[in-house]
């Protein structure tokens, strides 16, 4: 990554974060007080107000009280968790949907950013022509230059392209910026201040494409409906595997004894492989992720407080783990592993460390006291709780699905040995019994399973739970014992770790 690349991010990111965000807010506020409201929160409970942001959120809603000028937007720039943040719904309004119902929130001007506040200047406010241009340009940049960037970087080509009418427009709206425009211009890489930006910038970035697919929709009343993933979809029209079939070839090994330069047998609890083949590790001895490179050019690791417990991938650069810390409970942390931060970090009430942790849909599944839960990592907030009749452990959710298994305390043989599938869009538990039980569970590229059993053995379990076949190890020693087990898809490669020895399995082309 080139270190002028980066340079030029933090200016154009300084320049939106110390300049434009703190100038729209500032406009608001000049607005609001021209027109005599007494606050920021009177402002945005003022009747017209709310009706004009009511339907940049809301589609075919008649209202009771302003129905002549009731718009219907073709697109809807004020996302639902923007609307929630603003407003809530009063209780005992009826069923009608209209802005009548919804009280401000007393949220402060300073918690807008850009995107919120360049909103409400364009709707709710009084700008000339030439303000609102200005507006309506800069937010134009921010959506160009961040929301479709996640890479912390700027060319000098694109720098060029867009520093003039940055200037320009911001001119346009506070002539006295001059002076702090320059010095952004000049500014050095600071790797703190770049860290800092960057980290605030990905909450306003989009996802990448591979995320965008698996996103869930919200619904006007504000409930977060999970919906299968198109990335799942896509499964059914692969070739399925027959259940049992040999699907990996060992292709290498690694001796994590050497990697660490240490010799313990449970030094690793935990291990993925993200989509570009790097492998990740949860260390909980040492307190840090250790990132590698499966072609051994590269070794590097981010320092945990706590210990972390267990991992899931959330996109191509981006780790949920779940921390423990003594006398404390357990939450999630998420971290980007190319800048080596942490990007935030969520406590999830009633949250077990032993259960696990997978994503699906673009959201974190976790476990509790007969309980799995979902959790949206972008607004922090569990918006599912499924009730079942067992604690879970060994959660992996895939293709719709959340498979886990029981935990052992106090259940008799055949219950231990089940491994179990609650079905988001069936919402109902199945389950399975193995010859052994379950240990460590991950999904192949036809949304079949590789089950990991505590006695050694890797059974192949079609997607519904139907077919099982234990998988022939006579030929590969290294499937034979091992503790943890996980597959990437899009590297078509499968990892399982045997004390101290990591094996990487390559997929057997198909016929």
């Amino acid at each position: 990554m080139d270190k002028e690349d980066r340079r030029r991010y933090l200016v154009v990111a300084s320049v939106f974060l110390d300049i434009v965000t703190p100038l729209f807010q500032h406009m608001i506020e000049k607005d609001y007080t021209t027109r005599r409201f007494g606050s920021f929160q009177a402002f945005m409970d003022n009747l017209k107000v709310v009706h004009d942001l009511f339907h940049l959120r809301h589609r075919n809603s008649g209202c009771c009280k302003d129905n002549v000028n009731c718009s219907n937007h073709k697109s809807l720039p004020l996302i639902p968790l923007q609307w929630k943040k603003l407003y809530s719904e009063n209780p005992g309004q009826g069923i009608h949907n209209c802005h009548c119902k919804f009280t401000a929130n007393p949220v402060q001007l300073k918690e807008l950013d850009i995107s919120l506040s360049s909103i409400i200047l364009l709707n709710c406010c009084y700008l000339l022509q030439p303000e609102e241009e200005a507006v309506e340009r800069l937010r134009q940049y921010k959506n160009d230059y961040w929301s479709h960037s996640t890479t912390g970087c700027i060319t000098q080509t694109e720098f060029n392209t867009v520093w003039s009418d940055l200037v320009t427009y911001i001119l346009r709206l506070d002539p006295s910026k001059q002076d702090d425009l320059v010095s952004i211009k000049n500014r050095s890489l600071i790797e703190s201040l770049f860290k800092k930006y960057f980290v605030c910038l990905l909450d306003l970035h989009k996802q990448p494409d591979e995320d965008l697919m698996q996103n869930g929709f919200t619904c006007e009343c504000g409930r977060q409906m999970i919906i299968l993933a198109n990335k799942d979809q896509s499964r059914r029209h692969r070739k399925q595997y027959q259940i049992g079939q040999a699907v990996f070839y060992l292709h290498q090994q690694i001796s994590l004894k050497s990697l660490f330069n240490v010799d313990k047998g449970r030094l690793v609890t935990d291990i993925k492989m993200m989509d570009d083949g790097r492998l990740v590790f949860c260390v909980p001895d040492q307190s840090k992720v250790l990132i590698y490179n499966k072609d051994e050019s590269n070794t590097d690791s981010i320092p945990v407080r706590g210990t972390p417990c267990c991992i899931t991938t959330v996109n191509s650069s981006t780790v949920a783990i779940i921390v423990v810390k003594p006398f404390r409970s357990s939450y999630i942390e998420l971290y980007d592993i190319n800048y080596k931060i942490k990007l935030k970090w969520i406590q999830v009430p009633g949250m077990k460390s032993a259960c696990g942790i997978s994503h699906i849909n673009n959201k974190l599944v976790v476990g509790g006291l007969r309980t799995l839960m979902i959790v949206d990592h972008k607004s922090e907030e569990t918006i599912q709780k499924i009730k079942i009749r067992c604690t879970p452990e060994s959660i992996h959710a895939s293709d719709n699905k959340i498979f886990f298994k029981n935990h052992h305390t106090g259940f008799i043989s055949n219950e231990r040995k089940k491994l179990k599938c609650y079905s988001l869009s069936g919402k109902k538990v199945q389950g399975k019994i193995l010859p052994s039980d379950p240990y460590s569970i991950t999904s192949l590229r036809d949304g079949s399973l590789y089950v990991l059993c505590i006695d050694g053995s890797i059974h192949h379990v079609s997607g519904d739970l139907k077919d099982e076949k234990a998988v022939n190890t006579n030929n590969i020693v290294a499937l034979k014992g091992g503790n943890i087990i996980s597959c990437n898809a899009k590297q078509n490669t499968m990892v399982l770790r045997n004390n101290m020895i990591l094996s990487i399995f390559q997929e057997q082309q198909q016929d």
